[in-house]
């Protein structure tokens, strides 16, 4: 009984190192999406949706036009 449980034991300690190791990045991957796209599905492998980091215009704050003006005259 006890070759059964280590070779358990063994069994859960390679799953938990693939999902670590995974291509995909695992728990810690990141995908930029910009507006309204979708989110990307989950790793088929490993099961993890990882982090989703959305990138959304709103309006400048005031004065950014005269702030970055001198870049549009090639100074």
């Amino acid at each position: 009984m006890s070759g059964l449980r280590a070779r358990l034991r063994r069994l859960e300690t390679r799953a938990e190192a693939e999902i670590k190791n995974c291509v995909c990045g695992g728990p810690n991957r990141v995908a930029i999406r910009i507006g309204d796209e979708p989110a990307p599905d989950p790793c088929p492998r490993c099961g993890t949706a990882g982090m989703v980091v959305r990138i959304v215009r709103s309006e400048p704050p005031p004065g950014w036009a005269e702030k970055w003006a001198h870049l549009e005259d090639g100074a």
